[in-house]
């Protein structure tokens, strides 16, 4: 779990992050983001339509929060939003996919 220091969680913050963040999209996520000065804030977004499962979709965040534990230079907010389920997934498999992603922004 990620220090609440480096969580997005307002509901405010996320709407603007939506409105004003730029979209990149893979088969596996959309990453939100927009680059700003200071700390390194994360949200994860994972619907029922994806996992039906609470486990399933506690599970899928884990691996996404893992994976990015060491991304933490990178300056600015993001959103994971996760379109497809992922929980059979490995760890690496997981951490490829979302840094072809951040390689972009």
């Amino acid at each position: 779990m990620l220090p609440a220091k480096n969580r997005l969680n307002s509901p405010k913050s996320l709407s603007v992050l939506k409105k004003e963040g730029k979209k990149i999209s893979s088969s596996e996520f959309i990453l939100v983001y927009k680059i700003k000065d200071g700390i390194f804030k994360l949200a994860i977004i994972v619907s029922k339509k994806v996992a039906s499962r609470a486990v399933d979709r506690n599970r899928i965040k884990r691996l996404i929060a893992e994976s990015l534990r060491s991304q933490q230079e990178f300056n600015g907010e993001l959103v994971i939003i996760v379109k497809k389920n992922i929980a059979d997934f490995k760890m690496v498999k997981v951490k490829e996919k979302l840094n072809l992603l951040l390689k972009k922004t």
